[in-house]
C-alpha cells in the first residue's frame, strides 16, 4: 500500500466523520466510526513527509499557509451558532493544520538536530542552512569534545524541550487535537523502527478514548462489581478505538513508496470540503430563518 492509497484511505475516512459531524439527521454515528482513521493516518504521513521531504522549509510553509486558508472553512463547518451570525479567529479554536504544524516543526527540529550532532539522517537530505550550522567552526569544537553516545541522545533531549513548547502553544490556540496531535506527529518521526512505531501508534489510538474505555475501573473491584463497570463502559468510544486501531494495520501496510502524485489534491481538499459543508449549514440555517 504506498502512501497515495493511504491518503485516499484517510480522506475518505475524514469526509465520512466529517459528514455525519455536520449533518447528524442525515448520516449514522457509523460514519464517526470509519472517520476515526483520518487522523492517525495523517498524523503518520505527516511523519513520513518529514521524513523524506528535501526542504523542511518549504514543508512547512505548505502547512502553515493551508493552515491559515482552512480557519475560515473549519470555522463555517464546525462553529456556527444557532443564531447563525458567523464568527471564527485565528488563534483560538484553529484546525487540525495547526496541530499538523507544530508536530512537524517539533520532528524537523530532531532532525536537524540529529544532523548537527550525528552528521547524518537516515533521509540523506540535508539542507543547506543544517550543513551551515554544523560546518561552523565553534559547533565543529563542541562536538569534538562530545562522547558519541552523548551526541546521539542530545537531539532527543533538546527536541523534547522544544515538543513541550509546541505542546503549550496547541493548548493556547485549541488547535484540532491540541498536545495530543502535536505530540503524534513527534513520536511518529522520531520512533525508526517501525515495529515500534506501530505499536506506539496503537497506544496513541487507545489513549485518545481513554476515559470512556477506562474511566469506569475506579468501580471494578471484583467479579461483583462487573456489571457496574459495563453499565459505565463507553461502547460507542469502543468503536471508536477499534476505527482508530484499524489505521494501524493501514499503517502497518505501507510499503513506503510515494504512487501517484497529487500533493496539492490532498492539502486542497480539507479546506474545500469544509467550506461546502460550512455553507450548506449557513444555507440551511437561512431558511430556517426564513420559516420561523
Amino acid at each position: 500500500m504506498n502512501a497515495f492509497t493511504i491518503k485516499i484511505i484517510a480522506i475518505s475516512a475524514m469526509a465520512a466523520d466529517h459528514l455525519a459531524y455536520c449533518f447528524p439527521d442525515i448520516f449514522p454515528l457509523e460514519c464517526r466510526v470509519i472517520g476515526r482513521l483520518a487522523l492517525p493516518l495523517f498524523v503518520y504521513m505527516a511523519a513520513e513527509g518529514c521524513r523524506h521531504t528535501g526542504s523542511a522549509l518549504k514543508y512547512l510553509l505548505r502547512l502553515g499557509i493551508f493552515a491559515v486558508l482552512s480557519q475560515i472553512p473549519f470555522c463555517l463547518a464546525f462553529h456556527q451558532p444557532p443564531s447563525g451570525q458567523f464568527y471564527f479567529s485565528f488563534v483560538k479554536t484553529t484546525n487540525v493544520f495547526y496541530t499538523l504544524f507544530l508536530g512537524v516543526l517539533c520532528a524537523c527540529c530532531l532532525k536537524t538536530l540529529r544532523i548537527i550532532f550525528c552528521g547524518a539522517d537516515k533521509s540523506k537530505k540535508a539542507s543547506p542552512f543544517m550543513e551551515t550550522v554544523a560546518g561552523l567552526e565553534p559547533v565543529k569544537k563542541i562536538l569534538a569534545v562530545l562522547p558519541k553516545k552523548v551526541k546521539a541522545v542530545l537531539p532527543y533531549v533538546l527536541s523534547l524541550a522544544v515538543l513541550a513548547a509546541a505542546m503549550r502553544l496547541a493548548k493556547f490556540l485549541e488547535t484540532d487535537y491540541a498536545a495530543y496531535g502535536v505530540a503524534f506527529v513527534y513520536a511518529m518521526y522520531a520512533i525508526e523502527n517501525k515495529k515500534w512505531r506501530l505499536a506506539v501508534m496503537a497506544a496513541f489510538c487507545v489513549w485518545q478514548f481513554k476515559e470512556g474505555l477506562f474511566g469506569g475501573l475506579y468501580r471494578f473491584t471484583g467479579l461483583s462489581q462487573l456489571e457496574a463497570y459495563l453499565g459505565y463502559f463507553n461502547w460507542w468510544w469502543f468503536a471508536f478505538t477499534l476505527g482508530c486501531l484499524a489505521a494501524v494495520l493501514a499503517a502497518a501496510l505501507y510499503n513506503g513508496r510515494r504512487g501517484p502524485r497529487f500533493k496539492w489534491a490532498f492539502y486542497v481538499f480539507y479546506p474545500a470540503h469544509l467550506l461546502l459543508f460550512g455553507l450548506i449549514l449557513m444555507g440551511g440555517a437561512a431558511s430556517a430563518a426564513v420559516i420561523f
